[in-house]
């Protein structure tokens, strides 16, 4: 069991490795698994209560909208700029920050 448990693994780990581009670096690979954040569904067994959510979710979207949204942008903004880094170190050159033209 535990050899078939390591054999799924790998495999999974090589489909997730695999479905990234060729052109996207190591640095960023583990932010590049989490997905993006999105606002949680209005779920409920009552149907009361699932109508409720769901008017309370479209009159305060106003405030958590904008929320999920910057958070996304920062997340996209941190996977371009270790890409960009890895990429100026691995070109031979130093990352823009590190520069010393005095």
């Amino acid at each position: 069991i535990e050899h078939v448990l390591r054999d799924l693994a790998a495999r999974r780990r090589a489909e997730k490795e695999s479905a990234l581009r060729p052109s996207e670096g190591r640095a960023s690979r583990v932010l590049r698994l989490i997905p993006p954040l999105e606002a949680a569904p209005a779920r409920s067994t009552k149907p009361g209560v699932a109508a409720f959510k769901r008017v309370q979710r479209r009159v305060l979207g106003w405030q958590f909208d904008w929320t999920i949204q910057h958070v996304n942008r920062l997340h996209r903004a941190m996977v371009e700029a270790l890409d960009a880094l890895e990429r100026d170190a691995g070109a031979g050159g130093q990352p823009a920050g590190d520069r010393s033209d005095a």
